[in-house]
């Protein structure tokens, strides 16, 4: 982390880096059988979201760069976000956990390389986001939904399906 971080960011940075062992550590206690669960009332399973969780931090890492430098957040809509679920799920289906261990693990660097980028006077920017009806997002916020939530949302989908099979 470079000499220009305050207390705040190397703080998120610290969350996102420990939801992302998380992450790794629900990855690894799945067995082949509990890798191909699916997940309650999704056509997903345990592997695809898993794997989604994975690809995504980069993309929202992006994000928040942008809400950090004053630029315009993508006009994504709920939509959107349920066709790109539903195509990644395809494309998805037939991923290892080994292969989404190692994505898992290359993103990971890619979004603390991108969030190192950022001071602590650049948490507190913020953008309109069309997925919020265009209310102001914070960065800290971008990073706190979009990153750190995101992954433990998909993990207590995980281990529902997961108890419930």
């Amino acid at each position: 982390m470079s000499e220009k971080h305050n207390t705040a960011v190397k703080e998120v940075i610290s969350r996102v880096d420990a939801a992302t062992e998380d992450l790794l550590s629900a990855l690894d206690a799945c067995t082949d059988e509990q890798w191909g669960t699916p997940l309650v009332d999704q056509e997903r399973t345990v592997g695809v979201v898993i794997h989604h969780a994975a690809a995504s931090g980069p993309l929202m890492a992006d994000w928040a760069l942008m809400v950090a430098r004053g630029q315009t957040l993508p006009a994504v809509t709920m939509d959107d976000i349920h066709q790109f679920n539903a195509q990644h799920a395809q494309e998805a289906a037939a991923v290892t956990a080994e292969e989404t261990r190692t994505l898992l693990q290359s993103n990971a660097l890619i979004v603390r390389g991108k969030l190192d980028e950022l001071v602590d006077t650049e948490l507190a920017k913020s953008a309109p986001m069309a997925l919020m009806e265009g209310s102001e997002i914070t960065t800290q916020q971008v990073i706190e939904f979009l990153i750190i939530n995101h992954i433990h949302g998909h993990l207590k989908e995980v281990n529902a399906a997961l108890s419930a099979a």
